[in-house]
């Protein structure tokens, strides 16, 4: 999945969160990273991935993430 694709989504997402609030929302992207890879048997992206199954149901695939302005690559 490209970072237009994510964008797209998660704006999607924000904008039919905040209609059921009766309230408007709005996203941002303040940094654009290429992805970083964290190895699939850390603890963080098991845990990661098992709160995104309950959320969103299924078996989510590992993706990238970007990282940190703080914390560059």
């Amino acid at each position: 999945m490209n970072h237009a694709d994510v964008l797209r989504e998660v704006r999607a997402l924000a904008v039919d969160a905040a209609a059921e609030a009766g309230v408007t929302a709005e996203v941002r992207v303040i940094v654009d990273r290429p992805a970083v890879d964290t190895p699939v048997r850390e603890p963080l992206v098991g845990t990661a991935l098992e709160v995104a199954a309950r959320v969103l149901g299924g078996s989510p695939e590992p993706r990238g993430s970007a990282t940190s302005p703080t914390h560059p690559c």
